[in-house]
């Protein structure tokens, strides 16, 4: 049980300054570099401009809003929440396709987790102002099946035009073949990275494979041994970011740390079967 902190207790009631502004509907991906947004009202074209200078954050716990979140209570669980690798992606271009959609153009998705963005200067079209901010997330774990998903979008605002686009969407994760990646935003030319294009599969082969034997310090997505640091967040970085870590790493032999551990683990083992037999 927890107890009431000795202060002054207040509730706070929480309502709409504007009825007219425009509300979020849904937002999902389209496909691995969409992001769609249905509003329930038409907006103003400016947002297009706005929304360029924001970043997608994503992670198994991401959420809308967490920028707002600056008390959290002190308990394990949400301390290894707040541990878990986050990324980010970035907006690349942002259009209309009607008076009430915001299509966004992304890096691509790179995990099945949660992404939140805030959208700034949400207003109805032709108002004055700098409009409001509007956060939001979407998830791409496919928990609900597609039926299930567009029984919970009929009857909201633009319903029939949200299920129709949502019988469109794409599954691309991990299905992504020798992908373009305009994404990388590298401080180098791209030419010296060799990052025009990716194999997944060759890619996770030789993460698992016994030739680089990447995932006995590494892990990633959950599989791989925990040694080494954690690669879950690498797709946010960019390649010349990357490069230089792997050359600081070249400095250390991760052979011989595996050796050591294996050597440990033996004698750790023939210590207790010698206890034992006396």
């Amino acid at each position: 049980m927890g107890h009431w902190p000795s202060r002054r207790r207040e509730i706070f009631k929480i309502s709409y300054a504007d009825s007219k502004a425009p509300q979020p509907v849904i937002a999902w991906a389209g496909d691995a570099t969409e992001v769609r947004i249905s509003f329930d009202k038409p907006l103003d074209p400016s947002i297009t401009n706005a929304v360029l200078q924001q970043t997608i954050e994503f992670g198994e716990y991401v959420r809308a809003a967490d920028r707002l979140e600056v008390l959290k209570p002190p308990y394990q669980v949400v301390t290894q929440q707040e541990a878990t690798p986050r990324g980010k992606l970035k907006v690349i271009a942002a259009r209309l396709e009607n008076s009430h959609t915001l299509v966004l153009a992304t890096d691509p998705h790179p995990q099945p987790v949660s992404y939140a963005i805030t959208i700034p200067g949400v207003k109805t079209a032709g108002a004055a102002g700098p409009g409001s901010p509007v956060d939001l997330d979407y998830h791409l774990s496919e928990s609900l099946s597609e039926a299930d998903q567009l029984s919970l979008v009929r009857g909201l605002p633009n319903d029939r035009e949200i299920v129709a686009a949502l019988t469109k969407k794409v599954r691309f994760l991990g299905e992504i073949k020798k992908p373009q990646y305009p994404f990388i935003h590298a401080a180098i030319a791209e030419s010296t990275l060799a990052a025009n294009g990716g194999d997944y599969e060759n890619g996770r082969s030789l993460f698992f494979g016994e030739k680089l034997k990447c995932s006995t310090c590494h892990r990633i997505r959950g599989e791989g041994a925990s040694t080494g640091p954690d690669l879950n967040n690498l797709t946010a970085k960019d390649p010349a970011s990357v490069l230089r870590d792997i050359k600081r790493a070249e400095r250390f032999d991760p052979s011989r740390l595996c050796g050591l551990q294996s050597q440990f683990k033996k004698r750790r083992a023939t210590h207790r079967f010698r206890s034992r037999s006396r």
